[in-house]
C-alpha cells in the first residue's frame, strides 16, 4: 500500500493539473490483488484508505475463474462475486463523502 500511496502523492497533482481547475475532484484508485484490496481516495493530498475484505473462496474464484468462463454456474458465481464487491466500493465512497462532508463523487 506504501507504494501506491506515495505514486498517488506524485502523480495526483500531475493527473490532475490538465483538468479545469473548477472540475479536479478527489482522485480514487482501487487495488486488487493476492495481498491486498482497498481504495484509495486522495482529496487535496490527503489519503482516505479502506480496506476491501474479500473472502477467501471469492478469492479462489476469481483466480481460477479465466479456465472456467463459459458454463452458466461459474459465470453467475463469477457475477456474484463482483457484485458483493461493487457494494463494498459503493460502501467505501459514501463512507468518505460523509466523512469529508463531500458532494457525491462523480464516477
Amino acid at each position: 500500500m506504501c507504494a501506491v500511496l506515495l505514486c498517488a502523492m506524485l502523480l495526483g497533482p500531475n493527473l490532475k493539473s490538465t483538468q479545469d481547475p473548477s472540475k479536479q475532484g478527489p482522485l480514487a484508485i482501487l487495488e486488487f490483488s493476492d495481498n491486498e484490496n482497498f481504495i484509495l481516495i486522495l482529496q487535496e493530498e490527503t489519503p482516505y484508505v479502506v480496506d476491501i475484505f474479500i473472502r477467501p473462496q471469492d478469492k479462489e474464484l476469481l483466480a481460477t475463474m479465466s479456465g472456467a468462463m463459459g458454463s452458466g454456474y461459474i459465470d453467475q458465481l463469477l457475477i456474484d462475486v463482483l457484485n458483493r464487491f461493487t457494494v463494498k466500493i459503493k460502501q467505501a465512497l459514501a463512507g468518505f463523502e460523509i466523512s469529508t462532508k463531500h458532494n457525491p463523487l462523480k464516477i
